[in-house]
């Protein structure tokens, strides 16, 4: 939900973004600056490649601004019902995968030294109805693949939170942050080793030139009758990665370009 003046607008330092208006090389370009793209700005300098990103707004003043700032390890679905569908082992890698996911950022940000109000937390999973079997059977699976968390029974529950219901599960391990501090400390750090930002978004895919073409940001109504360049700008890559956010989810395709399904193989960029 958004509304108003998000609470993450603070005065925070970003990046200069530039114009796309000389030739220039890279080994990755990212669409998009917010948190996704930041982190893999990060993880992808951190490996030593040479990062390119674009966003036509400013970075971070998108999805990542409605943010609730909430990191949980806890997925969407029970681990009970998980496991139907894929078997208790699989299931379960999911779940450690997520919690990992989640302390893993914590240790990032300790060791960047990155200033976003993070805080350690715990969460409540209550039940949904006046009984709290299955609620206690989600608990005892978690236990048996060694995820953490404590049952709390309905007269525990109000006594500790003030909440009346059958039961909860309440587990360590989560957290919160700043997402907007958190988004623009993981693009300076990028910046820092090297990464460059523009102002530009994509607009179409050149199959002919195996190249994303780009609009100056604001252009991109205007791009059909945009005239072309005598010589064309472009980028030379080794990958193609491109982030496509839908309400709030992050589709990722390494190498792999999202809409024509082919290997994009020392693909270039066109600019306006």
């Amino acid at each position: 939900m958004r509304g108003g003046r998000s609470p993450w607008f603070v005065a925070s330092p970003q990046p200069p973004r530039h114009d796309i208006n000389e030739s220039i090389t890279c080994d990755v370009l990212i669409v998009g600056a917010g948190i996704t793209g930041s982190l893999v700005a990060e993880r992808l300098t951190r490996q030593g490649l040479d990062v390119v990103i674009i966003d036509r707004e400013i970075p971070g003043r998108g999805s990542t601004a409605a943010s609730t700032s909430m990191l949980l390890w806890e997925i969407d679905r029970p681990l009970t019902t998980l496991s139907e569908y894929y078997g208790l082992e699989r299931a379960a890698r999911g779940f450690r995968a997520s919690y990992q996911a989640v302390h893993g950022l914590q240790a990032l940000v300790a060791m960047l030294g990155i200033p976003c109000e993070l805080r350690r937390r715990s969460s409540i999973y209550l039940a949904s109805g006046s009984d709290g079997a299955e609620l206690l059977e989600e608990h005892r699976l978690r236990r048996r693949v060694g995820l953490p968390g404590e049952y709390l029974d309905h007269g525990t529950l109000l006594d500790a939170f003030g909440l009346s219901r059958a039961g909860a599960i309440v587990s360590p391990g989560a957290a919160d942050a700043d997402p907007l501090q958190l988004s623009r400390g993981l693009l300076q750090v990028a910046a820092i080793r090297g990464a460059r930002l523009f102002d530009a978004e994509a607009i179409a895919f050149d199959a002919a030139d195996v190249a994303p073409r780009l609009a100056r940001a604001g252009e991109a109504d205007q791009a059909e009758s945009l005239p072309e360049l005598p010589t064309k700008l472009s980028l030379g890559l080794r990958h193609f990665l491109t982030l496509i956010s839908h309400g709030g989810r992050a589709a990722q395709c390494d190498v792999r370009l999202h809409k024509k399904g082919r290997i994009a193989e020392g693909c270039r960029i066109l600019a306006p």
